[in-house]
């Protein structure tokens, strides 16, 4: 059986209109399937009374949190706090600018519809970081599928934003202004000091430190007794990670890190 033929104007009209048809069903796809970020004067619980006749009393939003891996040979906890009970997990990552990755996730034992973020009191390190003034930025939140608005994406002060209520919420940034050059010592070994910017929470919940990366030497807790401060433990090849979870309430943690070169 012979192919049928196609006369060139007939097949240029015919390519035109697939391409048009692809065009708009994307357009349509991403119209509808992008989520509008909620703005941190939002008070979500009053839309929902509005919305049934009577207080909001929904289910509480919740995220899955699967584990990723993070670098060659790294891989976040699967279970522990933050994870798979109440806690705080933040994994940092050192940067060639003496900036750091940061992600935080939290689990509350209760749901809660407020959120707030300060900047961390790294003074608190060591007094080496007396003078330090610690900035997060690109900051992005978000509560399951619901991205948070925080105003200019910067934590320079204490905010606070109403969240859909939820016992998960996850964090990350840029945290800039917490590395410190050791001295004497080794070109580009420094120090960084490590604390939640999640401020406001129960002092007693659990904490988990992971820092990332192939040039992280130790880890040291400031805020324990001197028998107890060397507190790391190797979390494969290119990680450490806390040997135990601190408090809240005394959540700081040193990393000595050799800072990657470019």
């Amino acid at each position: 059986m012979s192919r049928p033929q196609y006369s060139l104007p007939n097949l240029r009209r015919f390519l035109g209109a697939c391409v048009v048809t692809a065009f708009l069903v994307t357009a349509v796809a991403a119209y509808y399937g992008t989520p509008e970020p909620l703005p941190a004067s939002v008070d979500t619980t009053s839309d929902a009374a509005a919305a049934t006749g009577g207080p909001a009393d929904q289910a509480p939003a919740t995220v899955t949190i699967e584990p990723e891996p993070t670098a060659a040979g790294v891989e976040l906890p699967s279970e522990g706090p933050g994870v798979s009970e109440p806690g705080l997990l933040l994994i940092a990552a050192p940067l060639p600018d003496g900036t750091w990755d940061v992600s935080e996730q939290v689990m509350l034992a209760k749901p809660t519809t407020s959120l707030t973020l300060a900047p961390a009191d790294i003074s608190r390190a060591g007094s080496q970081f007396g003078f330090a003034r610690p900035e997060a930025t690109s900051v992005q939140v978000s509560v399951g599928e619901q991205p948070v608005v925080i105003p200019e994406a910067r934590v320079i002060e204490q905010v606070s934003a109403d969240i859909p209520s939820t016992t998960r919420f996850e964090i990350s940034y840029r945290l800039d202004g917490a590395t410190v050059t050791t001295v004497p010592s080794t070109a580009r070994r420094g120090i960084g000091a490590i604390m939640p910017v999640t401020s406001g929470l129960d002092p007693d919940l659990p904490v988990v430190v992971m820092v990332v990366g192939e040039t992280v030497l130790s880890l040291s807790c400031p805020e324990l007794s001197l028998s107890e401060r060397n507190c790391g433990t190797a979390a494969g090849d290119e990680a450490m990670i806390l040997a135990e979870p601190l408090p809240f309430g005394a959540a700081v943690v040193a990393a000595q890190i050799d800072i990657p070169r470019l």
